[in-house]
């Protein structure tokens, strides 16, 4: 039987989660906040402040003593497919417009396991570029070049 012993990594990142909540809400605390129906400019980052104590705490709280997992290796695939979707999106936005970039992006970011299948990250990144585009496109109305 394995004894449980307080989750260092998790407690430091709650800590860091609510430290920084609080830095986030004490900075935003200052702008005006508005009501519901005419928010203000400090309304939104107050609520995520306060929504990052939130999560920070929950976090120490039930994560305290568990049972810790062995080490295993690092995830180098996964970190470098997931550096490279993000790096990816950031520079073809500009060059080629919101849909290739988003399909480049979503079909790097699968390619980070390597049990899932190409033809299923293929699937994945042509269902999530119809699906942004339909949410931010068209539902939401935003203005934005879908192709350049």
């Amino acid at each position: 039987m394995s004894r449980s012993r307080p989750n260092l990594p998790a407690l430091i990142g709650a800590g860091a989660a609510v430290l920084f909540g609080l830095s986030i809400v004490v900075v935003a605390g200052s702008y005006r906040l508005g009501t519901l129906l005419a928010m203000g400019p400090g309304f939104f980052p107050v609520l995520a402040g306060i929504a990052l104590i939130v999560f920070g705490v929950c976090i120490l709280v039930f994560e305290r003593n568990v049972e810790m997992p062995v080490a295993t290796a690092v995830p180098w695939r996964g970190i470098i497919t997931i550096g490279g979707a993000i790096l990816s999106f950031a520079l073809l936005t500009e060059r080629l417009g919101f849909v290739p970039a988003v399909f480049c992006a979503a079909f790097i970011s699968g390619l980070a396991d390597r049990e899932f299948p190409l033809r299923h990250a293929l699937v994945l990144a042509s269902a999530l570029t119809i699906g942004t585009w339909a949410i931010f496109g068209y539902g939401l109305g935003l203005q934005f070049e879908a192709f350049r």
